[in-house]
């Protein structure tokens, strides 16, 4: 393993775009030009934020679709959890979107071995 497999976008905005939904610093800048193969999480009620404090949503819906789609695989809080759904049905978001998220995430975990088998299980001791 060599690098970083998570990193963190942050509350702040860059250039009046918060950072969570800012697909030029995730995807252009993080994906593309570092070649950043790990998973993005948000910071926590970051993508919250986008809607009640940045106000650069219109809704909640509106942000998690933002934030899925400028490239945030992963949220600390529970705003994708609980207006995801209601993202993908409003199309703010696609399967698509998702399922690269999916990706990113259970690469870092094979990346890391959590699905390989484990030799112990293997031992007959009874």
């Amino acid at each position: 393993l060599m690098g970083a497999l998570g990193v963190m976008c942050s509350y702040n905005s860059i250039n009046d775009i918060p950072s969570c939904a800012n697909p030029r610093l995730l995807r252009q800048k993080l994906r593309r030009e570092w070649n950043f193969r790990g998973y993005v999480v948000s910071d926590c009620w970051a993508i919250n934020n986008i809607y009640e404090h940045h106000r650069y949503a219109n809704s909640h819906e509106e942000a998690v679709g933002m934030s899925v789609r400028a490239g945030v695989d992963l949220d600390c809080g529970d705003t994708i959890q609980g207006y995801g759904v209601k993202a993908l049905e409003g199309g703010f978001m696609d399967v698509e979107d998702v399922d690269v998220a999916l990706g990113n995430l259970l690469g870092v975990l094979m990346e890391v071995g959590y699905f390989d088998e484990d030799d112990d299980d293997d031992d007959d001791d009874g």
